[in-house]
């Protein structure tokens, strides 16, 4: 299942939800490979603009949505023999989702944007440049902002 699939299931799981949550859950979902995930939470925590233009140069990424990556999760027997357990998917603020074998859920909470991640962990410069790349994106269809 995909991850959009999994969340409206959970969703549906729900009876209340926040406002907030209910945002969180129209957001757009980009996937994305997990090094670039991870490359972009190091860029961000370390308020490294330079890192930031460098990552986003080699890879066009909307910045008004909300990039994820999925991660098959597998355990290893006393055998040495791997079993999969199922899948995890996670954002900037971490695990957002999971549909395991023994359980499954989400955490809208981590469904950030760069942008909110940036404003999250205090790195300005970083939030400054999401910002104004993503005016610009507005206004010239995904032109960027750093080319």
């Amino acid at each position: 299942a995909s991850l959009l699939e999994h969340f409206r299931f959970c969703s549906r799981q729900r009876t209340m939800r926040s406002a907030q949550q209910q945002q969180q859950e129209m957001r757009t979902l980009e996937p994305v490979e997990a090094s670039l995930l991870e490359a972009l939470r190091r860029v961000i925590d370390a308020d490294d603009t330079a890192g930031v233009a460098e990552l986003l140069r080699t890879r066009a990424l909307d910045l008004g949505a909300v990039p994820f990556a999925e991660k098959e999760v597998c355990r290893v027997d006393a055998l040495g023999a791997r079993h999969r357990d199922g899948n995890e998917w996670h954002a900037l603020g971490g695990r957002c989702s999971w549909c395991l074998t023994a359980c499954q859920g989400t955490e809208d909470a981590n469904l950030l944007t760069c942008a909110e991640y940036a404003k999250v962990r205090g790195a300005t410069e970083c939030l400054s440049l999401f910002e104004t790349a993503q005016a610009a994106q507005r206004r010239h269809h995904r032109t960027t902002y750093w080319e």
